[in-house]
Order: C-alpha cells, then structure tokens, then sequence
C-alpha cells in the first residue's frame, strides 16, 4: 500500500482544519481628525474674515448713506433752484406788465395791486410797511396775481403783488420840493414781490424789484 507524501496530504484537508494565508496582523485605526495647532490656525482664520465682512459691511453702509444724502441734497438744491427761476418769471412778467400799463388801478387796493404810505402802511396791514408779509402765498385768492407765462416744473403757479410807493424826486431834481412823499411828485415808484414754489412746497422763493 502506498502512503500519500505530505503535501498531497495537506491539500487533502478541508473544512475547518484547511490550510490557510498567513494571518496579516491588526492595523491600529489611522485618525483623521487635526491636530491642535491645525485647529487653532483654522480658528484664527475664521476670526479674521469675520472682521473683514464686518469691516465691509459698516463701510458698504456708510457709502450708501452717504450716496443717498447726496442724492436728497442735489434734489433740494434742484427744487430751490427751480422756485427761485419761477419766482424770477413772475418778476419779470410784472415788470413787463408795468412798463406796458397793464396794471394801473392802485387806487383800488386789491386784487394784487396795492398802494403803500410810508406812514399808514396799506389796506391790508395798516402798520408802516409792505403787504406781503400779510399774504398766504399758497392761496388763489385775489389778493395776489397769478403768473400766466409760459408752464413751468412747479407745484402751483408763482404769484406776484405790486405796490405803488410813494413818489420820488428824478436824478439831479430838488430834493427840497419834489422829493419823497411830495405832494408834486415828479417820479413814480413802484415794487413787485413774487413768489413761487419749486416742485413741491418744501422749497419757496420771494423775489423783489424796484420800477420807476
């Protein structure tokens, strides 16, 4: 009888007793996790860029602010503008209407065209002084005379007064006779005040001139 050598018995094993690899012995679980100074630095970094969006935050609001006052400021400024030139309007086409005798019943005392004593002031303020300061400006009514020219960017149309002053001596006249307040006038004067508003009642003009 033969006997099988010792490496047919070895391959004749199986089940539990077979022959195996060699055993690869156990590796230690490698960490991911940073070190300390790994984490401090990422920390710092963090730190740092929060203050830096917070710096570009405040100056972000800041540019802002201020590009907005500048816009209110150049938008007032344009409304103050814009009632100063219909102010302005109105002043010219009162003189105009003067220099051509569209406006001469004085006598009458209303509806824009007054006459003011230097002692008695006028009808509607019987105190020495001018009307104007009397008048409400934003109404319609007849004690002012509305501006008719041509349309202007304004809230309501300008409106002007004339006040016929005293009389006057002429330039190289007697000052003696004829002179201020005189009974012989030789010289007539007169005062338009105009007022406006610009695009919106926020921003008003008053303007005057003297026409002789």
């Amino acid at each position: 009888m033969r006997v099988p050598s010792a490496s047919h018995r070895l391959s004749a094993i199986h089940g539990p007793f077979a022959a195996h690899e060699p055993f690869a012995p156990h590796r230690p679980y490698a960490s991911h996790m940073p070190s300390a100074p790994h984490r401090h630095q990422r920390g710092a970094v963090l730190f740092v860029s929060l203050l830096l969006l917070l710096a570009l935050t405040v100056v972000s609001v800041m540019l802002a602010r201020t590009q907005m006052l500048e816009e209110r400021m150049a938008l007032n400024d344009n409304n103050q503008a814009t009632a100063v030139e219909a102010a302005e309007a109105a002043l010219r086409s009162a003189e105009a209407g003067l220099l051509t005798g569209s406006y001469t019943n004085f006598a009458a005392n209303n509806a824009g065209l007054y006459v003011l004593e230097a002692a008695s002031g006028s009808v509607m303020d019987p105190t020495p002084g001018s009307v104007y300061p009397t008048l409400d400006w934003s109404s319609t009514s007849t004690n002012t005379i509305a501006y008719t020219g041509p349309s202007m960017p304004v809230v309501a149309a300008p409106r002007f007064i004339i006040e016929q002053l005293p009389a006057v001596a002429l330039p190289g006249g007697s000052v003696t006779a004829p002179g201020y307040g005189s009974s012989t006038p030789t010289a007539q004067v007169y005062r338009v005040t105009a007022h406006s508003y610009g695009g919106d009642k926020s921003a008003a003009a008053t303007l005057q001139s003297i026409v002789r």
